[in-house]
């Protein structure tokens, strides 16, 4: 599965290329995104391009989401209506922080940076 990675502002914004996550790419794009967010803190996660997420996607969402816990923070942003309900069906969407767009993410992000920093 092809997914591209950028830092903006010391955030690792991932955006998987296909608009799909199904268990036919699960298993590639966790191996890329886990590789990808090793030793990051702050991470998002466009999926504003994904129209489809079965089980499997959500298992590679939960897997870079534990890789980041107690280091700092992951947030998703730009969930499209089918994909906001498979995470309303399993409850997810009380799990992961999401916002609307990348901006309100990447801003989020720097506020809990400096709020970690300072304390």
């Amino acid at each position: 599965m092809p997914i591209t990675f950028k830092d903006r502002r010391g955030v690792l914004i991932a955006r998987p290329l296909d608009d799909e996550i199904g268990a036919d790419q699960a298993d590639e794009m966790k191996q890329k995104l886990l590789d990808q967010v090793a030793g990051k803190r702050w991470v998002a996660v466009d999926m504003s391009g994904v129209r489809f997420m079965d089980s499997s996607g959500l298992g590679v969402l939960v897997a870079a989401l534990k890789a980041t816990r107690g280091e700092g923070e992951m947030r998703l942003f730009g969930v499209q209506a089918p994909v906001m309900e498979l995470f309303r069906l399993t409850r997810l969407d009380k799990v992961f922080a999401m916002d609307p767009n990348e901006n309100i993410c990447v801003s989020t992000l720097e506020s809990d940076m400096r709020g970690r920093k300072s304390a």
